[in-house]
């Protein structure tokens, strides 16, 4: 008999190692309940030990065994995941409730990877509280925008509808009305990746106000510095509500030339975001730099607006891209 170990990797069992010194040819692996029929896999030897890594990941809370020259030498169980609970929608970005008319992008975050298959648009429903009816404003996209982990979800409202004097935007208008209160609504019926579905279903409402026809503007923005020999986070208040994903990408912090390292992360509103330091503070002068294709809510960077006029692309323009702060 041997004394076999799994490894896991994001929680999934892809492989079997045990002490021997035998030949991999002889040995096979498979379900105890199909013992018949070897699991597919590549055999290695390393180390005194022959490892098994199957095609597929082994499956959930199944038993296999593990044979040579047919006679089983030992048996293993896989643990069931903890990804294999329901997943929650943790957050909806923008968390506030009253967003411009021209609003571009949402984006929702689960608490595990969801289903691969079918749009999600088929879970979602939006409707319209000020006219008593269902609607469609989100692009349906035959490829959804997901990040890699599938666990974000990139939702644009159509910019061919925002963008004025384009066909979709003179025969359908804005996909949001201004003055209007929308609810949208998650299915608990769509499912994680690994085919459970939502511990619940989610609402969220948005009250629709004017346009937003200005570009971010970094003179706005305060900047509340920490102590020095501390390792508190230094607060970054834009003034507006921005992109939280975009927001996480284009800001980097420097002392000198040198780049800071520590982590960005969104704070509990959508007007601030947070930077926690690798290490401790130092006195002195330190510049936030920001990539001019940062956006507010209504898809308006620090150089251009969304919805621009064709004729004005081009001109000059100033625009702050760095601020100074000091740590004391």
């Amino acid at each position: 008999m041997v004394d076999p170990i799994l490894e896991y990797e994001n929680g999934k069992a892809v492989r079997v190692l045990f002490k021997s010194d035998w030949d991999a040819k002889q040995i096979n692996v498979y379900h105890l309940n199909n013992a018949d029929t070897p699991i597919l896999g590549n055999f290695a030897k390393k180390e005194g030990q022959i490892i098994f890594t199957p095609a597929i990941p082994f499956s959930d809370g199944n038993q296999f065994g593990i044979a040579r020259y047919g006679k089983q030498i030992a048996h293993f169980k896989v643990k069931t995941r903890a990804i294999s609970k329901k997943p929650e929608l943790l957050v909806i970005y923008p968390r506030m409730d009253t967003v411009p008319v021209n609003i571009l992008k949402m984006y929702m975050v689960f608490s595990h990877p969801m289903q691969h298959i079918g749009s999600p648009l088929d879970f979602i429903t939006v409707f319209d509280k000020t006219d008593n009816i269902e609607v469609h404003p989100f692009l349906d996209l035959e490829t959804e925008l997901w990040d890699k982990k599938h666990t974000r979800l990139t939702l644009w409202f159509d910019p061919g509808r925002i963008k004025t004097d384009l066909i979709p935007n003179k025969e359908k208008g804005l996909p949001l009305k201004q003055g209007h209160v929308y609810t949208i609504t998650i299915d608990k019926n769509w499912k994680s990746a690994t085919g459970f579905p939502l511990a619940q279903s989610y609402s969220k409402t948005l009250k629709i106000v004017g346009k937003d026809g200005k570009s971010p503007d970094l003179t706005n923005w305060k900047i509340t510095a920490p102590l020095e020999n501390t390792k508190s986070p230094l607060k970054i208040d834009f003034h507006d509500a921005l992109d939280p994903v975009l927001a996480l990408e284009c800001i980097k912090l420097f002392k000198g030339d040198t780049p800071l390292s520590g982590n960005l992360k969104l704070s509990n509103t959508d007007k601030t975001i947070l930077f926690e330091p690798n290490h401790f503070w130092k006195k002195g002068v330190y510049k936030l730099g920001v990539n001019p294709i940062l956006e507010d809510l209504a898809g308006n960077n620090l150089k251009n607006l969304f919805d621009s006029d064709l004729k004005k692309i081009g001109t000059e323009k100033k625009t702050v891209t760095t601020l100074e702060f000091s740590v004391q």
